[in-house]
């Protein structure tokens, strides 16, 4: 009869054991499945970030390009007035006091 209570007592505790390890089984299934939706949606937002870096660099790239082109029709403005300013000064003044 003691054997029987002792395995008796076993199984209980052995079926305990594995209900406590199919219960810890399955948070760790939910637990990988939220981390693995966590990583896809953290993707997903490292594609977003990563399009849009490269779209202000694009964009930083044309603006680049528009400042150096006003740049050089300031410059040739100020050229431009410059050489209007000498030729008016060489022209010549005529009095007609004389």
């Amino acid at each position: 009869m003691c054997q029987f209570l002792e395995a008796q007592s076993w199984r209980q505790e052995t079926s305990a054991a594995v209900d406590r390890l199919q219960g810890a089984s399955a948070e760790a299934l939910q637990a990988l499945e939220l981390s693995a939706k966590v990583q896809g949606e953290l993707a997903k937002a490292q594609a977003e970030a990563a399009e849009q870096h490269r779209r202000a660099v694009e964009n930083g790239t044309q603006l680049a390009g528009a400042l150096e082109a006003s740049r050089v029709n300031v410059k040739e403005i100020i050229d431009e007035v410059r050489g209007r300013s000498s030729l008016m000064e060489i022209r010549p003044t005529f009095n007609n006091d004389g």
